[in-house]
């Protein structure tokens, strides 16, 4: 899949923190709920819980190339839908006016919906069984 090469958040040398990372306002990974708040302990517990999205911050990537220079990419959320029915989940907003566009939606054919955006707090709705990936950044 040629966004996974395009994007350097799918293949960082170091693991996720889950937290805030110097200079960084959002944590590098973020799980969340499809009603848009971030995932608890007790959620991860619950069988019940069929569907869930995944914020991997780009400019939180505290890693530098061979050059020394910061490597950053754009903000990448990754929705899984487990469930048999179709889930409205509530986009994740960091600043006002961010917008989320669609990279990957595997209920089309072809695997891609081009041009669709949706901002942050817009609820998009998540097929059942199925997968999308959306960006927020400039290198779509």
């Amino acid at each position: 899949i040629d966004f996974v090469k395009k994007h350097p958040v799918f293949r960082r040398r170091h693991f996720f923190q889950g937290r805030k990372l110097r200079g960084a306002d959002v944590k590098d990974l973020t799980w969340f709920l499809p009603d848009g708040k971030e995932m608890t302990d007790e959620d991860w517990q619950n069988p019940e819980k069929k569907c869930l999205g995944l914020r991997l911050a780009g400019d939180a990537i505290d890693e530098t190339d061979e050059r020394g220079n910061a490597i950053t990419d754009d903000t990448l959320l990754v929705l899984l839908n487990a469930h048999d029915k179709v889930i409205q989940f509530v986009l994740p907003m960091q600043e006002q006016g961010q917008l989320w566009t669609v990279l990957l939606d595997t209920r089309e054919p072809t695997g891609r919906k081009d041009g669709v955006q949706k901002k942050g707090g817009e609820v998009f709705a998540l097929e059942a069984r199925s997968t999308a990936i959306l960006s927020c950044g400039s290198s779509h």
